[in-house]
């Protein structure tokens, strides 16, 4: 008997977490990309807006270091599951308006909606929300995520 109530306390926690999203609150915080670096870098389908939040993107959450014995040059990604989730996502929205899945117009609403939260909270404790975004394998879920259950505050 206490084996069958302890088991269905536990199912019964399990599922109310997956039913009861978790909302995630971060600081917004405004960002500029330096004007002369912008004429080099290679176009965004979405246009010049998406292009310079892809760079700053990669400036954000990639950094590269030189070993001073090899001389090789290593690159690491900080909080890979935010950079990875929202290449997934910009991956996706592209296939999907080119194959005519979704308007170019709703394309560049939640992407701007997914960069600007990855842009806005690479300096704050993500760690919970990684956990999340690391187990969420489908790319439409990643961007309902993003637009659902992440809110940047002033």
């Amino acid at each position: 008997m206490k084996k069958t109530i302890l088991y269905f306390s536990i199912f019964l926690n399990y599922t109310t977490a997956l039913s009861q999203p978790e909302i995630f609150e971060f600081q917004y915080q405004e960002m500029e990309l330096d004007e002369a670096y912008i004429e080099s870098l290679s176009p965004h389908q979405l246009g010049e807006p998406f292009t310079n939040m892809m760079q700053l993107l990669k400036e954000y959450y990639i950094y590269e270091e030189t070993s001073k014995i090899s001389g090789q040059t290593t690159k690491f990604i900080q909080k890979p599951a935010i950079y990875y989730s929202v290449k997934k996502a910009n991956k996706y929205a592209l296939k999907a308006m080119k194959k005519k899945v979704i308007s170019e117009e709703q394309a560049r609403t939640e992407l701007e909606r997914v960069f600007t939260v990855a842009l806005n909270i690479r300096h704050q404790n993500t760690e919970e929300l990684e956990n999340v975004l690391y187990k969420i394998k489908d790319a439409e879920r990643i961007i309902e995520y993003y637009q659902k259950n992440i809110v940047l505050t002033d």
